[in-house]
């Protein structure tokens, strides 16, 4: 057996009580089937002594954020965390850093030559796109600053990947937010009902139009503090065509009415935000409504439910063709349940045996040195 230990500080809820971090949920949930692939695994929420003893340690970058000082120069951070990672190292057989960030382009690579691997949840199609630099670290933030000719506004540049290309073979694609049971890992109940009765026993909205009300909904948060990432979300505001549209209010409302409209919603759209995957994505495949969202075929992750045309409907990002694709999918009723419905069937699969299968190998290959199958 293989001992696989995980690093990432966990939250606890409003009565106290720890939960496992969210984006590890599909670890417990296939337990099991690790198991039986020779895997055992524990999570950390510290540092201790006992965290060592394994054959594996994988570290999630987020684990670091107790430790970011605001105003922190980029070289004293980067020398902080690349000691504790070398001690990290010095203690364990194999060491695997994480890359939690938003963005395919937000990256750490200054950790590349430590570890034994750098997986992140998603990376850029084309590698080469990885020895360029881009405005706040984010490809969509670069285009709409160069596109728009936005104020310069101050932010660390990642390093490139040009600096540690010897290293360049780490990179592998690990599992996204598609997985991190957001919908249901609210409380310690929830985690357990879900690991007994299986994700597949959700309540997943129906994709037959007829039953809902809205036309669209649109409600997304408006300001993240920098005009490149704003862009997207507040031109989308401006250019929609809200005319001869049902559609719902901007502002935000409680979770639960949140839902309720996606569930009553025929098409979500989903703009970037810090990062262009967002949980809204995932709602709308569980809650019966299409996916509309700004073109993603630059990204691949995993669980890839991002197929143009078969599990989402794109917009280009100039945002010049957006009111053309809402006009064509609301008229166009029996495309539009096609693709509603093939997309919660793929969500579905996740959560199903060969979504399992699937997840384990991946675990599999980031866990050990060569490529290994099922």
């Amino acid at each position: 057996m293989t001992t696989v230990h995980f690093l990432k500080h966990t939250q606890r809820n409003r009565v106290g009580l720890r939960l496992p971090p969210k984006g590890l949920y599909p670890l417990f949930f296939d337990r099991r089937l690790l198991g039986e692939n020779g895997i055992v695994f524990e999570v950390f929420a510290d540092e201790s002594d006992r965290l060592f003893d394994c054959d594996v340690l994988c570290v999630l970058s987020r684990h670091f954020r107790r430790t970011t000082v605001p105003g922190v120069a980029e070289k004293a951070l980067d020398s902080r965390l690349e000691q504790r990672l070398q001690a990290m190292k010095d203690r364990v057989p194999r060491l695997i850093w994480m890359d939690e960030q938003s963005s395919p382009t937000k990256t750490q690579f200054q950790v590349l030559p430590i570890v034994d691997k750098y997986a992140k949840n998603q990376l850029l199609k084309d590698r080469t796109g990885y020895y360029k630099s881009y405005y706040y670290n984010t490809i969509f933030a670069d285009f709409y600053k160069n596109s728009a000719s936005l104020p310069d506004e101050e932010f660390i540049q990642d390093r490139a990947l040009s600096e540690f290309s010897e290293h360049s073979h780490k990179l592998c694609i690990s599992w996204n937010i598609g997985v991190s049971a957001h919908l249901v890992l609210n409380t310690p109940a929830d985690f357990l009902s879900h690991l007994i009765r299986g994700y597949s026993h959700h309540s997943y909205g129906s994709t037959d139009s007829n039953q809902k009300h809205f036309d669209l909904f649109c409600r997304w948060e408006q300001d993240y503090g920098v005009d490149a990432i704003n862009f997207q979300r507040r031109k989308l505001r401006n250019r929609i065509d809200f005319r001869n549209l049902d559609a719902t209010g901007f502002e935000r409302v409680s979770r639960l009415r949140y839902l309720n409209e996606m569930r009553n919603s025929k098409m979500i759209v989903s703009p970037f935000g810090w990062g262009e995957l967002c949980y809204r994505d995932f709602e709308a495949m569980v809650n019966g409504a299409l996916l509309v969202k700004p073109d993603m075929s630059h990204i691949e992750t995993w669980p890839d439910l991002y197929k143009p045309h078969e599990t989402y409907v794109p917009f280009n990002w100039d945002l010049a063709d957006v009111n053309e694709v809402i006009r064509e999918m609301l008229h166009n009723k029996h495309k539009r349940e096609e693709i509603t419905t093939n997309a919660q069937e793929h969500y579905k699969s996740i959560w199903q045996r060969e979504g399992q299968e699937q997840f384990v190998t991946r675990c599999l290959n980031i866990i050990h040195e060569e490529p290994v199958g099922m």
